[in-house]
Protein backbone atom coordinates (compact mmCIF):
# COMPACT_ATOMS: atom_id res chain seq x y z
CA UNK A 1 0.00 0.00 0.00
CA UNK A 2 1.28 3.44 -0.92
CA UNK A 3 -0.72 5.33 1.67
CA UNK A 4 0.46 5.93 5.24
CA UNK A 5 -0.26 3.43 7.98
CA UNK A 6 -0.74 4.06 11.70
CA UNK A 7 -1.42 2.17 14.90
CA UNK A 8 -3.80 4.82 16.32
CA UNK A 9 -5.59 7.70 14.58
CA UNK A 10 -7.35 10.45 16.53
CA UNK A 11 -10.18 12.28 14.74
CA UNK A 12 -10.18 15.72 16.39
CA UNK A 13 -7.43 17.18 18.56
CA UNK A 14 -9.27 18.99 21.36
CA UNK A 15 -9.30 18.21 25.08
CA UNK A 16 -10.43 14.59 24.62
CA UNK A 17 -7.53 13.82 22.29
CA UNK A 18 -4.98 15.82 24.27
CA UNK A 19 -5.67 14.17 27.62
CA UNK A 20 -5.90 10.69 26.14
CA UNK A 21 -2.51 11.19 24.53
CA UNK A 22 -1.01 12.71 27.71
CA UNK A 23 -2.23 9.76 29.78
CA UNK A 24 -1.06 7.30 27.12
CA UNK A 25 2.48 8.70 27.15
CA UNK A 26 2.66 8.95 30.95
CA UNK A 27 1.31 5.42 31.52
CA UNK A 28 3.62 3.99 28.86
CA UNK A 29 6.64 5.46 30.66
CA UNK A 30 5.73 3.31 33.67
CA UNK A 31 4.72 0.22 31.70
CA UNK A 32 6.96 -2.66 30.68
CA UNK A 33 7.71 -3.48 27.03
CA UNK A 34 5.14 -1.50 25.07
CA UNK A 35 5.76 -1.64 21.32
CA UNK A 36 6.62 1.52 19.38
CA UNK A 37 3.41 3.25 18.33
CA UNK A 38 2.67 5.33 15.25
CA UNK A 39 -0.05 7.88 16.01
CA UNK A 40 -1.86 10.23 13.62
CA UNK A 41 -3.80 13.29 14.83
CA UNK A 42 -6.22 14.76 12.28
CA UNK A 43 -7.64 18.22 13.02
CA UNK A 44 -9.78 20.12 10.53
CA UNK A 45 -8.87 23.62 11.79
CA UNK A 46 -5.12 23.13 12.10
CA UNK A 47 -5.24 24.34 15.72
CA UNK A 48 -4.07 21.34 17.73
CA UNK A 49 -4.52 20.46 21.44
CA UNK A 50 -6.87 23.26 22.57
CA UNK A 51 -10.22 22.56 20.92
CA UNK A 52 -12.74 25.39 20.69
CA UNK A 53 -12.83 26.41 24.40
CA UNK A 54 -9.11 26.95 24.97
CA UNK A 55 -7.90 28.22 21.59
CA UNK A 56 -8.16 31.16 19.22
CA UNK A 57 -11.84 30.60 18.43
CA UNK A 58 -12.80 31.55 22.00
CA UNK A 59 -10.43 34.51 21.92
CA UNK A 60 -8.28 35.97 24.68
CA UNK A 61 -11.06 37.40 26.85
CA UNK A 62 -13.06 34.23 27.57
CA UNK A 63 -12.85 32.99 31.17
CA UNK A 64 -13.23 29.53 32.65
CA UNK A 65 -16.83 29.33 33.87
CA UNK A 66 -15.85 28.40 37.46
CA UNK A 67 -12.89 29.18 39.71
CA UNK A 68 -9.82 27.05 39.10
CA UNK A 69 -10.46 24.91 42.20
CA UNK A 70 -13.63 23.56 40.53
CA UNK A 71 -12.28 23.52 36.98
CA UNK A 72 -9.63 20.80 37.23
CA UNK A 73 -9.48 17.48 39.10
CA UNK A 74 -7.11 17.16 42.11
CA UNK A 75 -4.49 15.23 40.09
CA UNK A 76 -4.19 17.91 37.43
CA UNK A 77 -4.68 21.15 39.34
CA UNK A 78 -1.20 21.28 40.95
CA UNK A 79 0.41 20.75 37.53
CA UNK A 80 -1.44 23.73 36.07
CA UNK A 81 -0.82 25.84 39.20
CA UNK A 82 2.92 25.20 38.98
CA UNK A 83 2.87 26.23 35.33
CA UNK A 84 1.03 29.45 36.23
CA UNK A 85 3.65 30.25 38.88
CA UNK A 86 6.49 29.53 36.46
CA UNK A 87 4.87 31.66 33.71
CA UNK A 88 3.63 34.45 35.98
CA UNK A 89 5.74 37.22 34.45
CA UNK A 90 4.95 36.08 30.91
CA UNK A 91 1.22 35.94 31.75
CA UNK A 92 1.25 39.52 33.09
CA UNK A 93 3.02 40.73 29.94
CA UNK A 94 0.66 38.76 27.70
CA UNK A 95 -2.44 40.19 29.37
CA UNK A 96 -1.15 43.73 28.96
CA UNK A 97 -0.17 43.06 25.34
CA UNK A 98 -3.59 41.68 24.44
CA UNK A 99 -4.85 44.83 26.11
CA UNK A 100 -8.60 44.83 25.52
CA UNK A 101 -11.06 46.41 27.93
CA UNK A 102 -12.08 43.03 29.32
CA UNK A 103 -8.56 41.79 30.06
CA UNK A 104 -7.59 45.10 31.65
CA UNK A 105 -10.68 44.95 33.89
CA UNK A 106 -9.98 41.32 34.70
CA UNK A 107 -6.42 42.03 35.74
CA UNK A 108 -7.51 45.01 37.84
CA UNK A 109 -10.15 42.96 39.66
CA UNK A 110 -7.85 40.00 40.26
CA UNK A 111 -4.52 41.73 40.87
CA UNK A 112 -4.35 40.85 44.58
CA UNK A 113 -5.10 37.18 43.96
CA UNK A 114 -2.73 37.20 40.98
CA UNK A 115 0.17 38.66 42.98
CA UNK A 116 -0.52 36.32 45.91
CA UNK A 117 -0.63 33.37 43.47
CA UNK A 118 -4.03 32.37 44.85
CA UNK A 119 -4.85 30.67 41.56
CA UNK A 120 -7.59 28.40 42.94
CA UNK A 121 -9.88 31.40 43.53
CA UNK A 122 -9.40 32.96 40.07
CA UNK A 123 -11.58 32.61 36.98
CA UNK A 124 -8.60 32.35 34.66
CA UNK A 125 -8.65 33.44 30.99
CA UNK A 126 -9.17 30.20 29.09
CA UNK A 127 -6.49 30.78 26.48
CA UNK A 128 -3.89 30.34 29.25
CA UNK A 129 -5.07 26.79 29.78
CA UNK A 130 -4.77 26.23 26.04
CA UNK A 131 -1.14 27.46 26.08
CA UNK A 132 -0.47 25.19 29.06
CA UNK A 133 -1.90 22.14 27.27
CA UNK A 134 0.04 22.89 24.10
CA UNK A 135 3.36 23.34 25.88
CA UNK A 136 2.81 20.26 27.99
CA UNK A 137 1.93 17.90 25.16
CA UNK A 138 4.71 19.22 22.93
CA UNK A 139 7.30 18.75 25.68
CA UNK A 140 6.25 15.10 25.95
CA UNK A 141 5.94 14.41 22.23
CA UNK A 142 9.30 15.86 21.32
CA UNK A 143 11.24 14.63 24.33
CA UNK A 144 14.14 12.35 23.55
CA UNK A 145 12.72 9.74 25.90
CA UNK A 146 9.43 9.42 23.98
CA UNK A 147 10.80 9.70 20.46
CA UNK A 148 11.55 5.97 20.43
CA UNK A 149 8.14 4.98 21.82
CA UNK A 150 5.85 7.25 19.83
CA UNK A 151 5.94 8.56 16.29
CA UNK A 152 3.27 11.25 16.15
CA UNK A 153 2.15 13.02 13.00
CA UNK A 154 -0.21 16.02 12.82
CA UNK A 155 -2.37 16.59 9.75
CA UNK A 156 -4.76 19.45 9.03
CA UNK A 157 -7.69 17.88 7.17
CA UNK A 158 -11.44 17.39 7.27
CA UNK A 159 -12.30 13.72 7.77
CA UNK A 160 -14.98 12.89 5.23
CA UNK A 161 -15.50 9.22 5.90
CA UNK A 162 -14.08 6.15 7.62
CA UNK A 163 -14.34 2.66 6.13
CA UNK A 164 -13.80 -0.68 7.85
CA UNK A 165 -11.35 -2.97 6.07
CA UNK A 166 -9.75 -6.32 6.86
CA UNK A 167 -8.52 -5.74 10.42
CA UNK A 168 -8.05 -1.97 10.11
CA UNK A 169 -9.79 1.27 9.11
CA UNK A 170 -9.37 3.48 6.06
CA UNK A 171 -9.71 7.16 6.99
CA UNK A 172 -10.50 9.52 4.13
CA UNK A 173 -9.51 13.14 4.74
CA UNK A 174 -9.34 16.27 2.65
CA UNK A 175 -7.77 19.70 2.93
CA UNK A 176 -7.29 22.61 0.53
CA UNK A 177 -4.44 20.86 -1.27
CA UNK A 178 -5.42 17.22 -1.65
CA UNK A 179 -7.39 14.18 -0.53
CA UNK A 180 -5.73 11.66 1.80
CA UNK A 181 -6.27 8.00 2.61
CA UNK A 182 -4.85 6.89 5.96
CA UNK A 183 -4.75 3.30 7.18
CA UNK A 184 -5.08 2.73 10.90
CA UNK A 185 -5.40 -0.28 13.19
CA UNK A 186 -7.33 1.74 15.76
CA UNK A 187 -9.40 4.93 15.46
CA UNK A 188 -10.40 7.24 18.31
CA UNK A 189 -13.31 9.58 17.55
CA UNK A 190 -12.50 12.57 19.77
CA UNK A 191 -14.59 15.33 18.24
CA UNK A 192 -16.52 17.74 20.44
CA UNK A 193 -20.22 18.39 20.70
CA UNK A 194 -21.93 19.12 17.37
CA UNK A 195 -23.43 22.61 17.44
CA UNK A 196 -27.20 22.81 17.01
CA UNK A 197 -28.37 24.43 13.79
CA UNK A 198 -31.45 26.64 13.48
CA UNK A 199 -33.75 27.22 10.52
CA UNK A 200 -33.04 30.60 8.96
CA UNK A 201 -33.29 32.05 5.47
CA UNK A 202 -31.04 35.03 6.24
CA UNK A 203 -27.52 33.74 6.94
CA UNK A 204 -25.92 37.18 6.50
CA UNK A 205 -27.71 38.41 9.66
CA UNK A 206 -27.41 35.14 11.56
CA UNK A 207 -24.36 33.94 13.52
CA UNK A 208 -24.83 30.18 13.52
CA UNK A 209 -22.07 29.54 16.05
CA UNK A 210 -20.46 32.30 18.15
CA UNK A 211 -17.12 30.43 18.06
CA UNK A 212 -16.96 29.91 14.29
CA UNK A 213 -14.75 31.19 12.81
CA UNK A 214 -14.04 32.89 16.16
CA UNK A 215 -15.84 34.96 18.77
CA UNK A 216 -13.66 38.05 18.18
CA UNK A 217 -14.36 37.91 14.44
CA UNK A 218 -18.08 37.59 15.14
CA UNK A 219 -18.02 40.62 17.45
CA UNK A 220 -16.64 42.67 14.53
CA UNK A 221 -19.43 41.29 12.31
CA UNK A 222 -22.04 42.36 14.90
CA UNK A 223 -20.59 45.90 14.97
CA UNK A 224 -20.69 46.17 11.18
CA UNK A 225 -24.25 44.93 11.02
CA UNK A 226 -25.48 47.35 13.70
CA UNK A 227 -23.84 50.26 11.88
CA UNK A 228 -25.46 49.22 8.60
CA UNK A 229 -29.09 49.51 9.78
CA UNK A 230 -30.75 52.89 10.48
CA UNK A 231 -33.19 51.53 13.07
CA UNK A 232 -34.17 48.25 14.79
CA UNK A 233 -30.69 47.78 16.22
CA UNK A 234 -31.79 44.89 18.39
CA UNK A 235 -29.88 41.66 18.99
CA UNK A 236 -31.55 38.33 19.69
CA UNK A 237 -29.59 35.52 21.36
CA UNK A 238 -31.16 32.07 21.10
CA UNK A 239 -30.42 30.14 24.29
CA UNK A 240 -29.48 31.20 27.82
CA UNK A 241 -26.55 28.93 28.64
CA UNK A 242 -22.91 29.74 29.39
CA UNK A 243 -22.13 30.64 25.77
CA UNK A 244 -24.95 33.23 25.82
CA UNK A 245 -23.40 34.80 28.92
CA UNK A 246 -20.02 34.73 27.20
CA UNK A 247 -21.40 36.60 24.19
CA UNK A 248 -22.85 39.27 26.49
CA UNK A 249 -19.50 39.49 28.27
CA UNK A 250 -17.82 40.16 24.93
CA UNK A 251 -20.41 42.83 24.12
CA UNK A 252 -19.14 44.60 27.23
CA UNK A 253 -15.70 44.77 25.66
CA UNK A 254 -16.97 46.58 22.56
CA UNK A 255 -17.77 50.28 22.89
CA UNK A 256 -19.46 50.27 19.47
CA UNK A 257 -21.81 47.38 20.30
CA UNK A 258 -22.71 48.99 23.63
CA UNK A 259 -23.52 52.34 22.03
CA UNK A 260 -25.35 51.03 18.96
CA UNK A 261 -27.49 48.28 20.49
CA UNK A 262 -31.00 49.32 21.47
CA UNK A 263 -31.92 46.09 23.23
CA UNK A 264 -30.76 42.49 23.60
CA UNK A 265 -33.42 39.77 23.71
CA UNK A 266 -32.72 36.30 25.11
CA UNK A 267 -35.07 33.66 23.70
CA UNK A 268 -34.95 30.43 25.70
CA UNK A 269 -37.37 27.88 27.10
CA UNK A 270 -36.03 28.26 30.66
CA UNK A 271 -36.18 32.05 30.60
CA UNK A 272 -33.17 32.43 32.90
CA UNK A 273 -29.39 32.31 33.04
CA UNK A 274 -27.24 29.86 35.04
CA UNK A 275 -27.06 30.65 38.76
CA UNK A 276 -24.40 33.07 39.97
CA UNK A 277 -21.58 31.52 41.99
CA UNK A 278 -20.97 33.35 45.29
CA UNK A 279 -17.27 32.90 46.01
CA UNK A 280 -16.32 32.23 49.62
CA UNK A 281 -19.92 31.79 50.75
CA UNK A 282 -20.55 28.56 52.64
CA UNK A 283 -24.13 27.34 52.81
CA UNK A 284 -25.25 24.87 55.43
CA UNK A 285 -27.97 23.44 53.24
CA UNK A 286 -29.65 20.06 53.40
CA UNK A 287 -31.84 19.08 50.42
CA UNK A 288 -34.69 17.55 52.43
CA UNK A 289 -36.64 16.09 49.53
CA UNK A 290 -33.60 14.36 48.05
CA UNK A 291 -32.54 13.14 51.50
CA UNK A 292 -35.99 11.68 52.16
CA UNK A 293 -35.61 9.34 49.18
CA UNK A 294 -32.88 7.43 51.04
CA UNK A 295 -35.47 5.96 53.37
CA UNK A 296 -37.49 4.48 50.49
CA UNK A 297 -36.96 0.84 49.58
CA UNK A 298 -36.97 1.62 45.87
CA UNK A 299 -36.32 4.83 43.93
CA UNK A 300 -36.71 5.87 40.31
CA UNK A 301 -34.66 8.27 38.23
CA UNK A 302 -37.72 10.45 37.75
CA UNK A 303 -38.25 10.67 41.53
CA UNK A 304 -34.71 12.06 41.92
CA UNK A 305 -35.44 14.78 39.37
CA UNK A 306 -38.76 15.69 40.99
CA UNK A 307 -37.20 15.79 44.47
CA UNK A 308 -34.46 18.10 43.18
CA UNK A 309 -37.05 20.45 41.68
CA UNK A 310 -38.77 20.66 45.07
CA UNK A 311 -35.50 21.32 46.88
CA UNK A 312 -34.61 24.08 44.42
CA UNK A 313 -38.03 25.65 44.91
CA UNK A 314 -37.60 25.48 48.69
CA UNK A 315 -34.12 26.99 48.52
CA UNK A 316 -35.25 29.85 46.29
CA UNK A 317 -38.13 30.60 48.66
CA UNK A 318 -35.53 30.96 51.43
CA UNK A 319 -33.29 33.18 49.23
CA UNK A 320 -30.64 30.46 49.04
CA UNK A 321 -28.63 30.52 45.84
CA UNK A 322 -28.61 27.10 44.15
CA UNK A 323 -25.09 27.72 42.84
CA UNK A 324 -23.87 27.65 46.45
CA UNK A 325 -25.56 24.30 47.17
CA UNK A 326 -24.21 22.23 44.25
CA UNK A 327 -21.82 20.26 46.44
CA UNK A 328 -24.42 19.07 48.97
CA UNK A 329 -27.01 18.39 46.27
CA UNK A 330 -24.55 16.47 44.09
CA UNK A 331 -23.48 14.24 46.99
CA UNK A 332 -27.11 13.30 47.60
CA UNK A 333 -27.84 12.69 43.91
CA UNK A 334 -24.81 10.42 43.45
CA UNK A 335 -25.72 8.48 46.58
CA UNK A 336 -29.25 7.97 45.25
CA UNK A 337 -27.93 7.06 41.80
CA UNK A 338 -25.85 4.24 43.30
CA UNK A 339 -29.02 2.85 44.90
CA UNK A 340 -30.98 2.69 41.63
CA UNK A 341 -31.37 -0.65 39.89
CA UNK A 342 -29.81 -1.11 36.45
CA UNK A 343 -33.01 -0.18 34.60
CA UNK A 344 -33.41 3.10 36.48
CA UNK A 345 -29.70 3.90 36.19
CA UNK A 346 -30.06 3.49 32.43
CA UNK A 347 -32.96 5.95 32.45
CA UNK A 348 -30.85 8.35 34.49
CA UNK A 349 -27.89 8.42 32.08
CA UNK A 350 -30.14 8.55 29.03
CA UNK A 351 -32.52 11.28 30.17
CA UNK A 352 -32.81 12.44 33.76
CA UNK A 353 -29.15 13.21 34.45
CA UNK A 354 -29.16 15.84 31.71
CA UNK A 355 -32.37 17.40 33.05
CA UNK A 356 -30.82 17.55 36.51
CA UNK A 357 -27.69 19.19 35.07
CA UNK A 358 -29.79 21.92 33.47
CA UNK A 359 -31.26 22.78 36.87
CA UNK A 360 -27.79 23.19 38.39
CA UNK A 361 -26.13 25.39 35.76
CA UNK A 362 -23.64 27.84 37.30
CA UNK A 363 -21.57 30.80 36.15
CA UNK A 364 -18.98 33.09 37.71
CA UNK A 365 -19.66 36.65 38.82
CA UNK A 366 -17.86 38.32 35.89
CA UNK A 367 -20.21 36.75 33.36
CA UNK A 368 -23.40 36.83 35.39
CA UNK A 369 -22.97 40.41 36.62
CA UNK A 370 -22.46 41.67 33.07
CA UNK A 371 -25.87 40.30 32.13
CA UNK A 372 -27.45 41.60 35.35
CA UNK A 373 -26.13 45.08 34.59
CA UNK A 374 -27.79 45.03 31.16
CA UNK A 375 -31.07 43.95 32.75
CA UNK A 376 -30.86 46.78 35.31
CA UNK A 377 -30.27 49.29 32.52
CA UNK A 378 -33.33 48.01 30.66
CA UNK A 379 -31.23 46.80 27.73
CA UNK A 380 -31.78 43.06 28.16
CA UNK A 381 -35.06 41.16 28.22
CA UNK A 382 -35.93 37.46 28.46
CA UNK A 383 -38.48 35.88 26.15
CA UNK A 384 -39.59 32.49 27.40
CA UNK A 385 -39.99 30.47 24.24
CA UNK A 386 -38.51 28.22 21.58
CA UNK A 387 -37.17 29.52 18.27
CA UNK A 388 -39.00 28.26 15.17
CA UNK A 389 -37.69 30.26 12.18
CA UNK A 390 -36.91 33.76 10.96
CA UNK A 391 -37.45 35.75 7.76
CA UNK A 392 -35.91 38.82 6.19
CA UNK A 393 -38.35 41.71 6.21
CA UNK A 394 -37.30 45.23 5.12
CA UNK A 395 -33.62 44.48 5.75
CA UNK A 396 -34.29 43.22 9.28
CA UNK A 397 -35.21 39.85 10.75
CA UNK A 398 -38.70 38.83 11.75
CA UNK A 399 -38.61 35.96 14.24
CA UNK A 400 -41.26 33.30 14.70
CA UNK A 401 -41.19 31.47 18.02
CA UNK A 402 -43.26 29.19 20.26
CA UNK A 403 -44.40 30.94 23.44
CA UNK A 404 -43.96 28.51 26.34
CA UNK A 405 -46.37 30.36 28.62
CA UNK A 406 -49.32 30.59 26.21
CA UNK A 407 -48.52 27.48 24.12
CA UNK A 408 -48.87 29.55 20.97
CA UNK A 409 -46.76 30.29 17.92
CA UNK A 410 -46.02 34.01 17.75
CA UNK A 411 -44.20 36.59 15.67
CA UNK A 412 -41.76 38.58 17.80
CA UNK A 413 -42.97 42.21 17.71
CA UNK A 414 -39.56 43.94 17.52
CA UNK A 415 -37.31 43.82 14.44
CA UNK A 416 -33.96 42.09 14.90
CA UNK A 417 -30.72 43.25 13.30
CA UNK A 418 -28.56 40.31 14.39
CA UNK A 419 -29.42 36.85 15.68
CA UNK A 420 -26.84 34.68 17.50
CA UNK A 421 -27.30 30.96 18.03
CA UNK A 422 -26.21 29.92 21.54
CA UNK A 423 -28.35 26.80 21.81
CA UNK A 424 -25.34 24.55 22.27
CA UNK A 425 -25.31 20.76 21.84
CA UNK A 426 -27.28 19.23 18.99
CA UNK A 427 -29.21 15.97 19.19
CA UNK A 428 -27.77 13.17 17.05
CA UNK A 429 -31.14 12.58 15.39
CA UNK A 430 -29.70 14.65 12.52
CA UNK A 431 -25.97 13.92 12.82
CA UNK A 432 -23.09 15.56 11.01
CA UNK A 433 -22.03 14.02 7.66
CA UNK A 434 -19.11 12.10 9.21
CA UNK A 435 -21.37 10.57 11.85
CA UNK A 436 -24.00 9.81 9.21
CA UNK A 437 -21.42 7.77 7.33
CA UNK A 438 -20.29 5.94 10.47
CA UNK A 439 -23.88 5.11 11.37
CA UNK A 440 -24.71 3.98 7.82
CA UNK A 441 -21.74 1.60 7.82
CA UNK A 442 -22.74 0.35 11.29
CA UNK A 443 -19.42 1.39 12.81
CA UNK A 444 -21.38 3.56 15.26
CA UNK A 445 -24.88 3.54 16.69
CA UNK A 446 -26.63 6.45 18.39
CA UNK A 447 -27.68 5.41 21.90
CA UNK A 448 -31.10 5.97 23.44
CA UNK A 449 -30.14 9.37 24.84
CA UNK A 450 -29.86 10.70 21.23
CA UNK A 451 -26.83 12.66 22.46
CA UNK A 452 -24.11 10.03 22.30
CA UNK A 453 -22.65 6.95 20.60
CA UNK A 454 -23.19 3.52 22.15
CA UNK A 455 -19.90 2.02 23.41
CA UNK A 456 -18.84 -1.06 25.36
CA UNK A 457 -16.82 -1.15 28.58
CA UNK A 458 -13.64 -0.52 26.54
CA UNK A 459 -15.05 2.65 24.93
CA UNK A 460 -15.49 0.81 21.63
CA UNK A 461 -18.37 1.56 19.27
CA UNK A 462 -16.98 -1.22 17.06
CA UNK A 463 -13.90 -3.38 17.31
CA UNK A 464 -10.88 -1.02 17.56
CA UNK A 465 -13.08 2.06 16.99
CA UNK A 466 -13.19 4.14 20.17
CA UNK A 467 -15.15 7.20 21.29
CA UNK A 468 -13.87 9.81 23.73
CA UNK A 469 -15.42 13.08 24.92
CA UNK A 470 -18.95 14.53 24.76
CA UNK A 471 -20.21 11.80 22.41
CA UNK A 472 -19.95 9.32 25.31
CA UNK A 473 -23.14 10.80 26.80
CA UNK A 474 -25.89 8.30 27.57
CA UNK A 475 -23.68 5.23 28.17
CA UNK A 476 -23.97 2.78 31.04
CA UNK A 477 -21.96 -0.43 31.39
CA UNK A 478 -19.70 -2.03 33.99
CA UNK A 479 -16.92 0.55 33.47
CA UNK A 480 -18.73 3.63 32.20
CA UNK A 481 -21.64 5.67 33.58
CA UNK A 482 -21.94 8.92 31.65
CA UNK A 483 -24.83 11.32 31.13
CA UNK A 484 -22.67 14.37 30.47
CA UNK A 485 -19.03 14.33 29.32
CA UNK A 486 -18.15 17.95 28.54
CA UNK A 487 -16.47 19.08 31.77
CA UNK A 488 -12.69 19.04 32.08
CA UNK A 489 -12.62 16.72 35.15
CA UNK A 490 -14.91 14.22 33.42
CA UNK A 491 -12.83 14.12 30.24
CA UNK A 492 -9.62 13.88 32.29
CA UNK A 493 -10.95 10.82 34.13
CA UNK A 494 -12.51 9.05 31.13
CA UNK A 495 -9.48 9.62 28.90
CA UNK A 496 -7.22 8.06 31.53
CA UNK A 497 -9.44 4.96 31.52
CA UNK A 498 -9.13 4.72 27.75
CA UNK A 499 -5.36 5.22 27.84
CA UNK A 500 -5.01 2.39 30.36
CA UNK A 501 -7.00 0.11 28.06
CA UNK A 502 -4.85 1.01 25.06
CA UNK A 503 -1.57 0.45 26.93
CA UNK A 504 -2.78 -2.91 28.18
CA UNK A 505 -3.66 -3.96 24.63
CA UNK A 506 -0.27 -2.91 23.28
CA UNK A 507 1.45 -4.80 26.09
CA UNK A 508 -0.37 -8.02 25.28
CA UNK A 509 -0.41 -7.88 21.48
CA UNK A 510 2.39 -9.68 19.62
CA UNK A 511 4.79 -7.63 17.48
CA UNK A 512 3.04 -8.08 14.13
CA UNK A 513 2.33 -5.75 11.26
CA UNK A 514 -1.30 -5.98 10.16
CA UNK A 515 -0.44 -3.97 7.07
CA UNK A 516 2.23 -6.40 5.84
Amino acid sequence: MKNKKYDITFIGSGLSCTYTLLHLINITERAASVKATKILIIERTGEFWTGVPYGVRSGYNALIITALKDFLPPDERPVFRNWLIEKKEWIAEELVKRGGILLKDWLKENIKLFEAEDWDSIYIPRFLFGVFLTERINSLIYSEKNNSSFKIELVKAEVQNIFPADGFYIVKGKNAKKTFLFYSEKVILSIGSPHQQLQTSSPEFYIADPYHPGIDINMIAVQKRLRAVPYGRNIMIIGSNASALEVLYHFKGSKSINELTQRVYILSTSGKFPYRISEGRLIDYKPLHLSSLNSAQFNTAKEILEALKKDIKTAEASNINIADTVSSISVNILRLLDRLNSTEQKKFVEKYGVEIGKLQRRAGAAYYDTAAELINRGKLEFIKGRFLKCYLKEDLLEVKYYDVSSNEEKIFPSPIAVMINCTGFQSLTKPLPLLQGLIKQKICRVNNSKRGIEVNENFEASKNFYVMGPLLAGNLNKNIRVWHAESCPRIFSLSRQLAEILVKEYQTQPETDIFA
